[in-house]
């Protein structure tokens, strides 16, 4: 079953929750900040999100201070976890990463480690539940 989600009032932009038996995938590819609340995410197995700002040093050198406007329509990594935390999400996956963060798939990699259940996704990913 795939339920959509509106996001915003004039219902632009949705979240896609696919489920089968008893197992959930929440699909939130971009626009998705904020985040809803609702009863409907908790206990996912899956979420998967875009929009994500991955580190604070950008292409070139560009530090991203802490009012800089792109925090306001990008979730940072804390944010992620705490919706996360909040859902009782098993997994997350971070799609749609931009090359303007400059970092190297095995850079990602390195980050994923220091990570509690956030991945990486990349061309080609496949999820079994």
């Amino acid at each position: 079953m795939i339920e959509l989600v509106p996001v915003d009032k004039q219902e632009r932009v949705a979240i896609f929750i696919v489920s089968s038996n008893s197992q959930k995938i929440i699909y939130a590819p971009c626009d998705v900040k904020p985040f809803p609340k609702l009863k409907k995410f908790q206990g996912a197995d899956v979420l998967i999100i875009g929009n994500t700002i991955v580190g604070d040093i950008l292409k070139d050198g560009f530090v991203l201070n802490e009012n800089n406007p792109l925090r306001k329509e990008l979730f940072t990594l804390d944010e992620i976890d705490t919706i996360r935390k909040q859902y009782g999400i098993k997994e997350v996956f971070i799609t749609h990463l931009e090359e303007d963060w400059r970092k190297s798939y095995d850079d990602y990699r390195d980050l994923e480690r220091k990570l509690n259940l956030i991945h990486f996704a990349y061309d080609g990913l496949k999820i079994r539940l």
